[in-house]
């Protein structure tokens, strides 16, 4: 996946980022667009991307990053939650966090959620083991990240509304010097976006027309979507686009005649009982919180879901913008967890033996190894298949061996947010090559 991983608009504006770091060492202070207007604040993007390109100069040098920071950031939540969890839990949350197409899909191409899912990781560790007193370095990385993962995405608002839950829940305990040290590191990073701001005020974060704070109360629309998403992620229900199957660069157009009906009617054959079990979760997590409250639960995994999912509908009702199903990912950690916690309490007469156990698990391969070729994020050409639209030719497309790997289509017209992070990225009008 991480080389068949397409580049498209959002890809370029970060490789453009990691480009000028690794080639002209300049660090652009800002990251890319934001949904409601302005861009992300702070030099992160740029140092994640270029970092990588100094080592290797080639596009999938980010994307070799990105899958490390994955499988870190299932370890760190595999040690964390081994303390609470049984074995079959283990496993059963092994297999949601890291075998599911939403979470496959969403995982390893280059994009800004993406790197949320280490930081959230952290966070939830952080959370842990400072559940009975506060330390001032955990403290400190604790609040750091949440500042990182604002460089990289608007949802990182999630991590914050998480900790402030958790402590009125008491679920946790903080150093308060801890926690001011990390702001002030954090606040030091962004020096370079404040002096950006200051000469181009375009850059803040804003709100496009008829988006405003508190749009969820009024449209209802974004909590609807929010809450859909977060029960359709751990499941084998993704978004459309997921299973939009196009096997023909591998077999042939014969074999995908047949391929992707078969493995799309796989896919949601599977989706059925699996989005059962996380609509039953839901309930479960209604009903536990109903009888404890937040302050009440003595199992800190299931006051740490309960507080997060507070959250989450909290940042669904105040949100400007409508929910998008990368608008949940940093929390996918706390999503899987709640199917896991609320499968103690399943129906025993509704538990599948053995042999369907695994049978389901052997098709569920198949699905994901499908998502794996056949999404149109991880295939060159083919239904609904992505290109690079530019307005002109840049070197970097080369150097980055960007025209040899992937479909390139030269529009005059084409307007870029990668073309206005300076004039380092000079574009000639007319194309070359």
């Amino acid at each position: 996946m991480v080389f068949r991983a397409q580049i498209t608009g959002d890809q370029l504006n970060l490789l453009a980022r990691g480009y000028l770091l690794a080639t002209d060492g300049y660090l652009v202070p800002y990251g890319n667009p934001m949904s409601g207007g302005g861009k992300s604040p702070g030099s992160l993007t740029s140092i994640l991307v270029g970092v990588p390109l100094m080592v290797w100069f080639h596009h999938a040098a980010p994307q070799l990053l990105l899958w490390a920071f994955g499988i870190g950031a299932f370890l760190i939540l595999d040690r964390t939650l081994a303390s609470m969890l049984t074995e079959g839990e283990r496993l059963l949350f092994t297999a949601l966090y890291l075998f599911t197409p939403a979470h496959l899909y969403f995982s390893v191409h280059l994009w800004n959620p993406h790197y949320l899912y280490i930081l959230a990781a952290i966070h939830l560790w952080t959370l842990f083991r400072q559940k009975e007193q506060g330390n001032f370095w955990l403290s400190a990385v604790h609040v750091a990240v949440i500042g990182l993962a604002f460089q990289l995405h608007g949802s990182a608002i999630v991590l914050f509304l998480h900790s402030a839950v958790m402590l009125y829940a008491r679920g946790v305990r903080f150093s308060f010097p801890g926690l001011l040290f990390g702001s002030f590191t954090i606040l030091l990073t962004l020096v370079p976006w404040l002096r950006a701001v200051i000469e181009k005020p375009e850059l803040l974060p804003s709100s496009m027309p008829g988006h405003f704070l508190g749009r969820g109360l009024v449209y209802l629309s974004p909590i609807y979507k929010g809450v859909l998403y977060s029960l359709r992620s751990p499941s084998f229900l993704p978004s459309e686009r997921v299973y939009r199957f196009d096997f023909t660069s591998l077999f042939g157009a014969e074999a995908q005649d047949v391929l992707a009906p078969l493995v799309r009617v796989l896919g949601y054959g599977l989706g059925v009982p699996t989005v059962i079990l996380s609509g039953y979760s839901f309930y479960w997590l209604y009903q536990v919180s109903r009888r404890s409250g937040l302050r009440g639960n003595n199992d800190w995994g299931v006051k740490a879901v309960i507080c997060g999912h507070l959250a989450a509908l909290i940042t669904f009702a105040l949100s400007p913008i409508t929910i998008t199903p990368w608008g949940v990912l940093i929390l996918y950690h706390l999503l899987a967890l709640r199917v896991v916690l609320a499968a103690r309490e399943f129906p025993e007469k509704f538990i599948p033996n053995e042999g369907v156990i695994v049978t389901g698990g052997v098709l569920g391969l198949i699905v994901c190894f499908a998502v794996a070729v056949a999404s149109p994020q991880y295939r060159r050409g083919g239904i609904g298949s992505m290109a690079i639209a530019m307005p002109g030719y840049h070197p970097m497309m080369d150097e980055l061996r960007l025209r040899e790997k992937f479909d390139v289509t030269v529009d005059p017209m084409s307007k870029r947010e990668w073309i206005d992070i300076l004039p380092k990225l000079p574009l000639p009008k007319e194309s070359e090559g």
